[in-house]
């Protein structure tokens, strides 16, 4: 009789910080932010973002698949990006 097959994700997501997990590695991403939430963060549009994002004012820490596809921020970029606009 054959091994059962191993159907266990290899990425677990939590929140604020998933874990990417292959047999011989693991890695953990930093603290990250939906683009949503870093826009609300900053009190700006996500539009806004996504051009800042654009300009280079901010480095996205990855564009999700598709088409529309979000961006996803570390939040140490966004809260250093607030503290810059409120100085």
């Amino acid at each position: 009789m054959s091994e059962p097959l191993d159907t266990s994700p290899k990425v677990r997501h939590s929140v604020h910080m998933p874990k990417v997990e292959n047999s011989e590695t693991s890695t953990v991403l930093p603290d990250w932010m939906t683009a949503s939430d870093a826009a609300d963060d900053l009190g700006i549009e996500r539009s806004t973002l996504a051009l800042w994002a654009r300009e280079g004012k901010i480095t996205p820490l990855m564009k999700l698949p598709g088409i529309r596809g979000a961006y996803v921020f570390a939040r140490a970029d966004v809260e250093r990006l607030a503290q810059e606009r409120a100085s």
